[in-house]
C-alpha cells in the first residue's frame, strides 16, 4: 500500500493559498448572505416608506372629519331620496308659495320625471310675470329654495303692454334613487 501523498506548501505558497481562501471565503458571504440580507432590508424599507406615507394620509383624513361632518349637515338638505307624487306636489305647492311671497304671477307645466341613475330629475317649465324687483326676488327666492335644483334655461323679456317682465325658464329638481 502506498502512503497518502501530502502536499507541502512553501510559506510564500500558504500565504497565496490562505489569501485566495480568504477572498473566496469574503466573495461567497458577500454574495450568498450580505447581499440577500441588503436586498430585503432595502425591499422592506420601501414598504415602510409607502405605509408610512399611507398612515399619514389617513391621519390627514381622520383630522378633515369633523369639517366634512360640518359642511355634510349643511348640505343634507339639499340631499332628498324621494321623488314620489307626493313630493313633487309639495315641490310645486312651494314654488306656488314663492311666487305668492314675491308678487308675481307663476304658470307652471310639470313635465314627466325622468330617471337616471343614481339620480331622477323632476322638470318643471315656468313662466312667472311681474315687476322687475319682483321678479329678482322671485328668481333668488327660488335659488335660495333648500333643494337640489338647476335652471336649465332662462328667458326674461318685457311685455309690450305693460312695464312688466316674463320669465320663462326650466327649473330641474334632482333626487337621489334609491
Amino acid at each position: 500500500m502506498r502512503a497518502p501523498v501530502r502536499l507541502t506548501f512553501r510559506p510564500r505558497e500558504r500565504r497565496l493559498l490562505l489569501i485566495t481562501g480568504g477572498l473566496i471565503s469574503c466573495w461567497g458571504l458577500i454574495s450568498w448572505v450580505v447581499q440577500p440580507l441588503w436586498s430585503r432590508v432595502s425591499e422592506l424599507g420601501g414598504h415602510v416608506t409607502a405605509d408610512r406615507e399611507r398612515l399619514d394620509a389617513d391621519r390627514r383624513a381622520l383630522m378633515q372629519g369633523p369639517r366634512v361632518e360640518r359642511d355634510y349637515q349643511a348640505l343634507a338638505a339639499y340631499i332628498q331620496t324621494d321623488n314620489s307624487e307626493v313630493s313633487r306636489a309639495e315641490f310645486l305647492k312651494a314654488l306656488e308659495a314663492l311666487s305668492q311671497s314675491a308678487g308675481v304671477t307663476l304658470n307652471l307645466k310639470p313635465r314627466p320625471v325622468k330617471v337616471e341613475q343614481p339620480l331622477s330629475r323632476f322638470e318643471v317649465e315656468l313662466e312667472a310675470r311681474g315687476s322687475q324687483e319682483r321678479l329678482l326676488g322671485f328668481l333668488d327666492a327660488l335659488l335660495r329654495m333648500g333643494q337640489l335644483l338647476t335652471i336649465d334655461r332662462l328667458r326674461i323679456d318685457t311685455l309690450p303692454t305693460s312695464q312688466d317682465l316674463r320669465a320663462t325658464l326650466v327649473v330641474q329638481r334632482y333626487a337621489f334613487t334609491k
